[in-house]
């Protein structure tokens, strides 16, 4: 840690002590006014903690919120939350079997490096304790985002953190339920609905299902999607030492792709145009899911088991590359097992602890054959027969010491396994070349077929990891209202194996392991009375290993190879809240990341620094921030009227790696996204009960379109459409830009 990052986070410290310890002069203020903001409860450590008592960076989110206000997608879900983003296409929304691979937490981008089907991600994603589960985006009881590495309690898929979503069980001894209905802009149709069904005193049941279906951003019918997913689950608690939960999900999508593309040309790069033209792909996925949770009160503490099997099927044709490409096959089948097992000790014990152990089976086939969609020669072919495992333990404890200390100390071993049996096909025909470019609709493009194979299987497809992280944390409570805290942790990507292509035929990526230290200080506090929440982080992260997946290619076909590169990250998050009068609150947060490449190395086996010239590491915003204000107006009836606006900040950032010579040629202004401002609103009415709500909302008020996502391609020689110049060595960019204006009317009704 150099001398400038070692000030900045000792002086956020000091002001963070400083924070906290303001805490001592508010502590003697009285307040009689009685509203307070509410008591968030969390499981991110295992075990149930107000989120205020819980030394960790967590964003808790509601579930009816999220609901009012149209937030059902990761990314409208998870947009609030500081130091994270979550990436989106306008042109492509084909299911994926881990809404993770999206996520980007304090500078960690979410792929790893990984490339190909089931890669693994840096971000955990759980629905009801399962990784990678099913239905977080419906009948939701609350959302968690922790930031910062997890692998003590998560495992190696929580190197930069984690988004757990936990959905509404059963009730006991209680009928009821809810319905909503949703309309809105892109001929938005949304319903869901839940039942919850007392079967005696011992048995309950619970229905719930969500309908989803909208047209295309670009098209009606080009990313068109259908959703459909239907959830039960059924509690059993014979008594309060006992429960068992069984659940099965089963979800259908239907997307499609294409239908119209967005791109920039060489002379105004930031100027967007629009191909209506583009054909369109449709692609059916069918998921399902069974999972149970015994917990069971075993005198020492709480037995905890949660085993599921998940299955992942899709087929169809995804439109690619501006829909000159077609990219039949798909998944036809993908198999995920897990088992976790803890014992968590019981509540009222001085020192809390967890230990426990984790298996996860992945068995994948997958096929796709990319192939020119006028010449219908091939582009590429991929056939992958894989299975990954991993076996973990772990264990972690706090203990209270000196009656206002605590300190909390991890640690867990992982034995993860690849099996990759792959072959690769290149088709190795030199793309046709016109007086304006490349000519994607020719007949000849890719034929005469140049087939290049490639292949892994047996002894040398398989690759086998182990690692140890840990985690020691002190903490400090000041006041009951008010803690500091000091952590430093680890985290872990095991490493991979793939078959791709270069510019020196096909060849085998072996990606190494990556491993990560996190050192951070934290506070969080409440003050006046419970009207102002104040919680704040620095971090700072020593990443070896780091990998980035770059395209070595100078032409049109995509030649991926996967580098490695030490890098450095620090920041700072801060979320407040506050209640200003029992009619107005006013929400903030910031964060900053500063995520950069340190010592890139430019080895022959290794040549980071030429394919990737920048330090800073691309699709990160530097800074993002959001303020939300919220007004109550309490009408004479007892119901109420909410009026909630918020407008979110994102500083500029590259959306993928270039190399210098790409920079220097000018293709930095096609990937790269200025500054960002963006603003949602929404007007809610609650019948007085709660039992009814009505809410008409609208994102992107002022219709911004920025960048979110761009592919770069050199196309050699190109005439420029808009000043019909001819340009050698001319680039253009195929794009993903923010979401148009979008409003919709939800209503609801709780019995």
């Amino acid at each position: 840690m150099n001398k400038r990052v070692s000030s900045i986070l000792l002086l956020m410290l000091t002001l963070l002590l400083g924070l906290g310890n303001l805490a001592v002069v508010y502590a003697q203020e009285t307040n009689t006014n009685e509203f307070t903001l509410e008591e968030i409860t969390v499981t991110a450590e295992k075990r149930t903690e107000n989120v205020q008592k819980t030394a960790v960076s967590v964003t808790a989110l509601d579930g009816d919120q999220l609901l009012n206000q149209g937030r059902s997608t990761i990314q409208d879900i998870l947009k609030d939350v500081p130091g994270l983003v979550v990436s989106q296409s306008v042109t492509t929304v084909v299911a994926t079997d881990n809404p993770a691979n999206s996520v980007t937490i304090r500078g960690v981008p979410a792929g790893g490096g990984s490339i190909g089907v089931s890669g693994q991600s840096s971000t955990a994603y759980y629905v009801d304790g399962i990784y990678g589960g099913l239905g977080g985006d419906f009948d939701i009881s609350r959302v968690e985002a922790l930031r910062g590495p997890q692998g003590t309690l998560y495992g190696r898929s929580a190197t930069s953190g984690v988004v757990s979503v936990i959905t509404n069980d059963p009730k006991l001894g209680e009928f009821s339920g809810n319905a909503t209905a949703e309309v809105g802009s892109y001929s938005l149709i949304h319903g869901q609905g839940a039942v919850n069904v007392p079967m005696g005193d011992t048995l309950a049941l619970r229905l719930s299902a969500n309908q989803f279906q909208q047209d295309g951003v670009l098209s009606a019918e080009g990313t068109k999607q259908e959703k459909q997913t239907v959830r039960a689950k059924l509690l059993y608690e014979p008594n309060s030492d006992l429960s068992i939960l069984l659940g099965y999900i089963w979800r259908d999508d239907d997307d499609n792709s294409g239908g119209a593309a967005k791109y920039s040309y060489v002379s105004e790069p930031d100027r967007f145009y629009v191909d209506s033209n583009v054909p369109i792909g449709s692609n059916s996925t069918k998921q399902s899911q069974i999972w149970g949770q015994l917990n069971w009160n075993v005198g020492i503490g709480t037995l905890t088991y949660i085993p599921s099997y998940r299955t992942y099927e899709t087929n169809g044709v995804v439109s690619a590359f501006n829909g000159f490409i077609e990219q039949p096959g798909g998944t036809p089948s993908d198999k995920f097992f897990t088992h976790e097992i803890r014992l968590t000790s019981r509540e009222d014990s001085p020192l809390k602890w967890v230990v426990g152990g984790v298996d996860y089976k992945n068995e994948l086939e997958s096929d796709i054959h990319p192939v020119w969609a006028v010449s219908r020669a091939t582009v590429w072919h991929q056939v992958i027969d894989r299975t990954v495992t991993d076996r973990g333990v772990f264990a972690e404890a706090t203990y209270p010491f000196a009656s206002t200390w605590s300190v909390t100390a991890g640690l867990r071993y992982d034995e993860s396994e690849v099996q990759q049996n792959q072959s690769y096909t290149q088709n190795a025909t030199p793309p046709v070349f016109g007086p304006n470019g490349p000519e994607f609709t020719s007949p000849l493009m890719g034929w005469p077929e140049n087939l290049v194979t490639g292949s892994i299987s047996g002894k040398e497809g398989n690759r086998k990891f182990d690692n140890v992280t840990y985690k020691l944390r002190v903490e400090k409570e000041l006041t009951p209202q008010n803690m500091v805290y000091g952590m430093i942790s680890t985290g872990f990507l095991p490493g991979d194996i793939n078959v791709n292509s270069s510019e020196s035929g096909i060849i085998v990526l072996v990606m190494d392991q990556q491993q990560l230290m996190s050192f951070e200080v934290g506070s969080k506090n409440r003050f006046l009375d419970n009207k102002l929440q104040i919680n704040g982080s620095a971090y700072y992260y020593d990443y070896e290993g780091y990998q980035q997946g770059v395209n070595t290619s100078k032409v049109i076909n995509n030649q991926f190879v996967v580098l490695s590169s030490p890098a450095r990250m620090w920041g700072l998050e801060l979320e407040s809240n506050y209640l200003v009068t029992a009619n107005d609150r006013i929400d903030l947060t910031f964060g900053y990341t500063n995520a950069q490449f340190v010592d890139k190395p430019n080895t022959a086996a290794n040549p980071f620094a030429t394919f990737v010239g920048p330090d800073d590491i691309p699709g990160v915003a530097p800074v993002t921030a959001a303020l939300g204000y919220d007004h109550t107006f309490f009408l004479p009836n007892g119901s109420t009227l909410d009026l909630y606006n918020q407008v979110r900040y994102a500083s500029g950032y590259d959306q993928i790696a270039l190399t210098a010579d790409q920079i220097s040629t000018g293709a930095e202004p096609f990937i790269h996204e200025g500054s960002t401002v963006m603003d949602d609103a929404s007007l809610g009415w609650n019948s007085p009960e709660g039992k009814y709500n009505a809410t008409f909302y609208v994102h992107n008020v002022f219709d911004k379109e920025y960048k979110q996502g761009a592919n770069l391609v050199t196309s050699s020689p190109a005439t420029d459409p808009v000043t019909g110049e001819v340009i050698y060595g001319a680039y253009y960019a195929s794009l993903n830009t923010t979401t148009p204006r979008t409003w919709g009317v939800v209503f609801s009704v709780k019995f």
